[in-house]
């Protein structure tokens, strides 16, 4: 479900809503991560960071793997626009999930910030302007 913007070189791709299946299942995920980064805090516990390490890979491989998968129209695009495209989508996602990570790297504001949920939400609200 990819559409072309002809007045701008700017593409809008509508990937999975929030209340798809796995929006909802990767959502489920991100709040267990961070409620139990705040349950750890709370109790005065420390982790070393691996839950971190495990949101990352699980958390972000899932957000990595669902993103969506644009189709160009072959009219207007050739492989080489249509690769440089997906290119811009997976670093603009990237960005999200790197300042997530970098958040969770900070030892006390990891455990605060719910970073995994707003990372999860913003990946799959409705449009995405690439």
């Amino acid at each position: 479900m990819t559409q072309f913007m002809e007045n701008s070189s700017d593409f809008t791709v509508e990937g999975p809503g929030i209340f798809s299946t796995a929006a909802v299942l990767t959502m489920l995920l991100a709040v267990l991560a961070d409620s139990t980064g705040l349950a750890i805090l709370l109790s005065g516990l420390d982790d070393c960071g691996i839950l971190d390490v495990v949101s990352t890979i699980i958390i972000g491989g899932m957000l990595f793997a669902l993103a969506p998968n644009p189709q160009l129209p072959k009219k207007e695009a050739s492989n080489k626009v249509a690769g440089a495209f997906k290119k811009k989508l997976k670093r603009k996602l990237g960005r999200k999930l790197g300042l997530a990570f970098l958040i969770e790297l900070i030892p006390f504001l990891g455990n605060i910030v719910p970073s995994w949920v707003i990372a999860v939400y913003s990946s799959f609200s409705k449009k995405k302007s690439v």
